[in-house]
């Protein structure tokens, strides 16, 4: 996904990043092990993860820098646009789309597509920022936003999003082809304030000097913030996730 960081140190520090890969390891955790799809993998992070927990992974983006990146994690890399996934159907048994969708010019499509290579007993793991996040989030554009203006690209407009999601709208999306199993939305209300204002600072520099990993501290002190986010401020969701299983197609009975 076009705007991930193109070396695995400063995701270490993004906290948002550190959530959302945590909630797609929760979806895993009872699944036995198969091949999966990684959708706009980014510089492989989440591959990664996947990977290390058992996963036979796939990974495909179309943005070749990151794509060498996330070479360096693993070759089963594809270089290939989520609205045209280059699969044979029923292929795989897993498909993850973390924050992609509000990426493309035609979301519709990439669902289409996901649904055509996952098997009939799959499962789909799908992320997309809500529309009504928390203002420390993006509070310059919360404030056009409510005023019927334009958002302008920077906060959660930044990164080519095209759209935001409310929770109707998303699973209205999907709600043709796929059932909801799981549903876990994450709070970026805490994590906001520290993310956009304080580590992300370091995580930048880190990312400028291409050291290996961040300090420990620095490490901790971002899972310690997401812990804190969780626990205290789960009612100001900036991202909604969901478990889908694939909805068997009904054949209508001749007449």
């Amino acid at each position: 996904m076009t705007g991930q960081a193109a070396d695995g140190s400063a995701s270490d520090l993004c906290m948002t990043h550190i959530n959302k890969t945590s909630v797609l390891l929760e979806f895993l955790r009872i699944e036995k092990k198969g091949l999966a799809l990684n959708v706009g993998c980014g510089a492989g992070q989440q591959t990664k993860k996947m990977i290390e927990a058992g996963f036979n992974v796939i990974s495909t983006d179309f943005d070749i820098i990151l794509l060498k990146e996330a070479q360096k994690i693993t070759n089963n890399i594809v270089l290939a646009d989520a609205e045209h996934l280059p699969f044979k159907e029923s292929v795989f048994d897993y498909v993850v789309c973390m924050d992609v969708l509000e990426h493309l010019n035609d979301d519709n499509k990439c669902i289409v597509d996901i649904y055509d290579v996952i098997k009939s007993s799959g499962k789909f793991i799908l992320s997309v920022p809500m529309l009504n996040y928390p203002f420390v989030y993006d509070p310059i554009n919360k404030i056009r936003t409510s005023l019927n203006l334009k958002p302008i690209p920077i906060g959660l407009w930044a990164w080519e999003h095209k759209r935001l999601y409310d929770e109707e709208q998303i699973t209205g999306k999907i709600n043709s082809k796929f059932d909801i199993i799981e549903q876990k939305k994450i709070s970026s209300f805490f994590v906001a304030l520290f993310e956009n204002y304080i580590p992300y600072i370091f995580s930048y520099k880190i990312k400028l000097k291409r050291i290996g990993s961040p300090p420990k501290i620095l490490k901790k002190l971002a899972n310690t913030i997401c812990k804190i986010d969780e626990k205290y401020f789960f009612e100001n969701m900036g991202y909604i996730n969901l478990a889908l299983k694939t909805r068997p197609i009904q054949f209508q009975p001749k007449s």
